[in-house]
């Protein structure tokens, strides 16, 4: 019975399993969740250019979705790609996290980036021999191969401190005379360079002689040099006649001077003074000041070449340079010294560089300021016989016509308001000159050994006529003084002993102050003084004018 039963039973199940088993339906299928993810390591430390490539293991094993991103936090320290590999770039931090794309899961390591240590190959200095005057310092500069070591720290030493001392900087200082190394060490390989340290005793004022040339230090800081004479500018005389310097000179810009190089800025006063072998002279381009009669009565000298550093021309520079024929003066000159062209009777032309902002010259070669307001030099040397000053000239400048060889009648316009004293000394020619009516003074030996000179219109506005003003104006037999004249210098007509006739507008002779020797070695007897109407007594009564033998009155 019980047999039977279980049987029955057994049959059921059979059936009913399998008329399931062949429904319709698909079978269910189950997802398994991610629960976590995990890389390899949560810290790593790589050099620049290095790689490493991140593990990942996502929990559990049969998780359905396994897919991950990856992500920087700082793409310029470090990348990762799409597998995990992790590529150093810079130094610095960067974490790199990971996250599931099933849930979000994420870890993160964190990524040091290290520099990559580049090893010191070589080390040098910036100079291997310094030459430095007690008490200066330099700095010695080093350069390291490759530029971009990781480690640049050096050390420096001195083998001998008591001749030159180093800092951490590389500065050296010079302690006493002697020689001695400086080496620099590098931290890194023990790299060595070293730099020969020569100690000197150099001071403002040495002097010393290369070539034919003097020179003379006038700075240690910087290092200047100037051009000097044998004996300095206060010996006399300057030189002696074996040491003077000869032919075609040629003045470096440069010039070493205890192992060092220093600049030649000045060419000193006198410095070639009375050097009559000189035929040429090229100056250079650091220099800025010709001094005082730098060239005076270098007889021979026949070209000067100025450079454009060229600030000043000093006075009475090229004073008897009797063979030097044109000068050229450059942009950059700023002042020109009284007399620095004077009896230069070969000087036929002065060419100004047309950017000058302080002189010009026309083309007639006559030296002007910039705006041609002040005639400042008119060649000696110029064929010129005949000249009448511009109009727009407002001055003329002391010696501006001195020594003029050629020139014989001159108009100076009445725009001109002042005459310089010399301006017409020496002019050996000059016959006639007709003064401008703003004129109030004839200065200082204007016209003074003009030997040849016949007539001077003297102008009505005329109030003092200078010391030596006409002194030695032979040939000048006449003169007109107008009644404006206040005062007469210092033998202002002294030596004109061809005067005959004298022709006074002053009617207040008393009241004019007359300085001593006025008309000395004028023929009192011969020469004859007329005076305004009715003032003759007055003139008798009067200091020097009453030595006059025959004084007659003005009856027109």
């Amino acid at each position: 019975m019980n047999n039977k039963f279980l049987k029955l039973v057994g049959v059921f199940l059979i059936t009913t399993l399998t008329f399931v088993s062949c429904g319709d339906d698909e079978p269910v299928v189950t997802t398994v969740k991610v629960q976590s993810v995990t890389l390899s390591s949560k810290k790593i430390e790589k050099k620049e250019g290095e790689t490493e490539k991140l593990e990942v293991t996502v929990l559990p094993k049969n998780a359905t979705n396994k897919k991950v991103t990856w992500k920087s936090s700082n793409v310029k320290v470090a990348t990762v790609d799409a597998n995990g590999l992790v590529k150093a770039l810079v130094a610095g931090e960067a974490k790199i996290t990971v996250t599931t794309e099933d849930g979000n899961k994420t870890d993160v390591c964190v990524v040091t980036v290290n520099q990559k240590v580049k090893k010191i190959q070589n080390v040098s200095l910036n100079k291997t021999e310094l030459t430095l005057n007690i008490g200066a310092t330099e700095q010695l500069i080093t350069t390291f191969l490759p530029e971009d070591a990781t480690n640049k720290k050096v050390v420096w030493s001195s083998a001998d401190k008591e001749i030159a001392t180093v800092d951490e900087n590389g500065n050296v200082t010079a302690v006493k005379n002697g020689e001695t190394k400086i080496k620099v060490t590098t931290e890194d390989g023990g790299k060595t360079a070293e730099c020969k340290v020569n100690v000197v005793s150099v001071s403002k004022g040495d002097k010393f002689k290369q070539g034919q040339l003097y020179y003379e230090v006038t700075s240690i800081n910087p290092k200047e040099v100037k051009v000097t004479s044998q004996k300095g500018k206060y010996g006399y005389p300057n030189w002696e006649d074996s040491e003077k310097p000869t032919g075609d000179i040629v003045i470096n810009e440069n010039i070493k001077y205890q192992g060092e190089k220093y600049t030649v800025a000045e060419v000193e006063e006198s410095a070639f003074s009375n050097c009559s072998s000189i035929k040429s002279v090229i100056l250079p381009n650091t220099v800025k000041v010709l001094g005082k009669a730098t060239f005076y009565d270098c007889s021979s000298l026949e070209k000067v070449t100025l450079p454009n550093s060229l600030v000043e021309i000093g006075k009475s520079v090229f004073y008897k340079c009797a063979n030097l024929k044109t000068v050229n003066i450059p942009k950059s000159v700023e002042k020109i010294g009284n007399g620095a062209f004077r009896m230069c009777p070969k000087m036929t032309t002065f060419t100004v560089d047309n950017e000058n902002a302080n002189f010009s010259s026309d083309d007639k070669g006559i030296l002007f300021n910039k705006n041609k307001t002040e005639l400042i030099r008119f060649p000696e040397g110029s064929a010129i016989t005949d000249y009448t000053v511009p109009n727009v000239v407002k001055s003329i400048g002391k010696g501006a016509f001195f020594g003029s060889a050629n020139l014989k009648n001159v108009v100076v316009p009445n725009n001109v308001e002042m005459i310089g004293t010399y301006a017409f000394k020496k002019c050996k020619s000059l016959l006639t000159v007709t003064l401008s009516n703003k004129i109030k003074t004839i200065e200082y030996a204007t016209f003074g050994e003009c030997e040849k000179l016949k007539e001077v219109k003297m102008p009505n506005s005329l109030e003092i006529i200078g010391g030596n003003a006409f002194n030695k104006c032979g040939s000048l037999t006449a003169i007109v003084l107008p009644k404006t004249v206040k005062e007469l210098g210092y033998m202002s007509f002294s030596y004109c002993t061809g005067l005959t006739s004298i022709l006074s507008y002053i009617e207040k002779p008393q009241e004019v102050t007359m300085n001593n020797a006025v008309f000395n070695e004028v023929n009192k007897t011969k020469c004859v003084l007329t005076v305004p109407k009715g003032t003759k007594t007055k003139y008798e009564g009067a200091e020097q004018w009453k030595d006059f033998s025959n004084i007659e009155e003005n009856n027109k």
